[in-house]
């Protein structure tokens, strides 16, 4: 009896998953390497809504059984590959932001990107090569006081609080690609403009500026290479 309803479970799970996986290619939300991208159903309502209007409120459904489980899924067909979360590169723009702001969740928040101790691997993780090496210089500096990036670019703002973020959908042009982050720091209404260029690997940040900001590439003293 318990082999029979075991073996009715794992069908049951079988099925659910193959839904699952028809729903995610069906939106172009599988990886080339067949990783579910998380955030194009995590990141914002906006996302979904857009499926909703495009076809009805039965797969806004799924969606939001997907969102339940799929980051365990996520994380098992990375172990299968052979990677793991920090090493596998970001498969979509969107992915690449939402984990910039996955470093201020919890009640330790440490910022990596921000730490006098961050290293080569992960600022070529998040950012472009010439914004990555133009970062850990100026990061180097700061024991001196003599840095230029002394705000959080990510935030505009030296102790942040986010709340309510929204990552809007990408707009692609050739390999760069644009989004925004909306959220509340400190009960204040804040927009950070991304943008991110396409490797062979994946996506990574170009740059960064605020509604009121010049722009990471440019305090940086970096040019701006997209044409």
């Amino acid at each position: 009896m318990a082999t029979a309803a075991a073996a009715a479970s794992g069908a049951t799970l079988g099925s659910t998953i193959r839904d699952e996986t028809s729903f995610l290619r069906k939106h172009d939300l599988i990886s080339p390497q067949g990783l579910p991208l998380i955030s194009r159903v995590q990141i914002s309502i906006s996302g979904a809504s857009a499926i909703s209007a495009r076809d009805g409120q039965e797969e806004l459904a799924m969606c939001a059984l997907i969102r339940s489980s799929l980051f365990a899924c996520a994380t098992g067909a990375m172990l299968l590959t052979g990677l793991t979360v920090s090493e596998a590169q970001f498969a979509t723009p969107e992915a690449a932001v939402q984990a910039v702001y996955a470093q201020y969740e919890g009640s330790r928040k440490s910022p990596k990107l921000l730490s006098l101790q961050l290293d080569k691997s992960t600022a070529n993780h998040f950012f472009e090569k010439e914004i990555a090496a133009a970062w850990l210089r100026d990061l180097a500096k700061a024991a001196n006081g003599d840095n230029t990036i002394d705000v959080d670019p990510f935030t505009e703002s030296q102790d942040p609080t986010i709340a309510n973020l929204v990552i809007s959908p990408a707009t692609m042009t050739g390999d760069y690609a644009v989004t925004q982050a909306r959220f509340r720091n400190a009960r204040k209404a804040v927009r950070i403009t991304y943008r991110l260029k396409r490797a062979p690997d994946g996506w990574r940040i170009y740059d960064v500026r605020s509604d009121r900001g010049q722009g990471l590439r440019r305090a940086l003293g970096l040019r701006d290479r997209t044409g």
